[in-house]
């Protein structure tokens, strides 16, 4: 009875360490933790990941009204051919027409600075969707993006040239699956913008217009345009 007293005694002698020591781990998460919340409320770098990551959150949830004209789901492309000017914050969405058609139809107005110099497919764009017969118009930079919504007026060609379809490098006019690439200024939620405050989605600094050719496939850039 007395070594049975013994190895009991052990026994209840092993489950307290284990309790101390399990209590002791606890604490010591609680302490990383904490030490883990401190150094982010202090490090400025912590503070601002977690206010882009808002920022691009509410961007996402609340496409400029352009783009309101459309179905529209997020689109997260890696291509850097499509980021403006590589900086700042980026969305991007794919475009469907309101039936439900992703093969849609682009027109825009070609134009070029000089007899040498390669088309530039420009603005004002409309697309058509000949499944429904719908037609929206897309960008106008005279009226959407940072520029037009400050005020600060448009530059460069216009609408200068009739509207044709746009044409793919390797099959001509056909149709296209869309999507539309959105840059803004990483400042754009400070306090300089208060008089925009729920309207940040509208300022955006660049538009980029591409697409999959529905015949050969490729990813095309169909326009870019600096708003800002």
């Amino acid at each position: 009875m007395e070594a049975r007293s013994i190895r009991c005694g052990g026994h209840g002698g092993l489950v307290d360490m284990l309790k101390k020591v399990v209590t002791l781990l606890a604490l010591a998460v609680l302490l990383i933790v904490g030490l883990v919340l401190v150094a982010k409320l202090r490090d400025p770098r912590g503070r601002e990941m977690d206010r882009t990551s808002e920022y691009l959150d509410y961007l996402w949830k609340h496409p400029p009204r352009c783009i309101c004209g459309f179905n529209l789901e997020p689109a997260h492309l890696e291509d850097e051919r499509f980021n403006g000017h590589g900086d700042g914050l980026y969305t991007a969405f794919a475009l469907r027409c309101l039936c439900g058609n992703t093969q849609l139809h682009v027109l825009g107005h070609y134009w070029r600075d000089a007899p040498s110099d390669p088309l530039i497919f420009g603005e004002p764009i409309v697309v058509q969707c000949k499944s429904c017969g719908k037609t929206v118009t897309l960008f106008d930079r005279s009226k959407d993006g940072y520029d037009a919504e400050i005020g600060y007026g448009l530059s460069g060609a216009n609408g200068e040239n009739p509207a044709e379809e746009f044409k793919c490098d390797t099959c001509g006019p056909c149709a296209i699956e869309l999507f539309v690439g959105l840059e803004y200024h990483d400042d754009l939620f400070g306090g300089e913008f208060g008089d925009f405050r729920g309207r940040e989605q509208d300022l955006f600094s660049w538009f980029t217009l591409f697409g999959r050719c529905s015949k050969c496939l490729r990813f095309i850039i169909i326009g870019e345009f600096e708003c800002a």
